[in-house]
């Protein structure tokens, strides 16, 4: 487990009052190595913030840039020896702090995590696939938190209007159910 991740949950155990201060400064001397002067425990209001407000660029970037710098693009063909193959990722990144998929194994690992750290209700988020620009044979799956984009592809968080990945349709986890997506 990373620092990041380890500070997101204490952060959420102690904001709602599972662990103290100092019971969160021992768990994270236990789990991982302890934290430095300038790594503390988010405090309350901060977490409060990112379940109050799941779509906002504050919370939402912390964690796409997390996630991000522990992915690493393999194929599925190359991975699992098939054409499609979905997994989440989440147990390999938060045990090891990074994983290899592709773009839908990113975006269901982004999810999980989402849901995991409270970042974001299953109402809030969905599965967008979309055809990049210039590759209309291939598609690319994104995870969304309500018009926010988690995109592999792109360096930073993006906007639905912003991204040149054209959606073709998207699920909503609340419902599981596969809608045409309004362009």
């Amino acid at each position: 487990m990373n620092k990041l991740h380890l500070l997101l949950l204490l952060s959420s155990l102690y904001a709602f009052g599972s662990v103290t201060a100092e019971v969160g400064v021992a768990l994270a001397s236990n789990v991982a190595p302890v934290l430095s002067e300038e790594q503390v425990v988010s405090p309350k209001g901060w977490v409060e913030l990112c379940h109050r407000n799941a779509s906002s660029f504050v919370c939402s970037d912390a964690l796409f840039k997390s996630l991000k710098s522990g992915y690493r693009y393999r194929s599925d063909i190359d991975g699992h020896g098939k054409v499609e193959y979905w997994v989440s990722q989440t147990d390999k990144y938060l045990l090891d702090g990074w994983f290899v998929g592709d773009c839908e194994d990113f975006a269901l690992t982004l999810i999980d995590l989402a849901l995991l750290y409270g970042l974001a209700k299953p109402e809030q988020i969905a599965l967008v696939e979309c055809i990049n620009p210039g590759n209309t044979e291939y598609h690319h799956m994104v995870a969304a938190i309500g018009e926010i984009w988690f995109d592999p592809n792109q360096a930073e968080l993006t906007r639905a209007e912003t991204n040149a990945c054209t959606p073709v349709k998207r699920m909503s986890l609340a419902t599981h159910t596969w809608v045409k997506a309004k362009t």
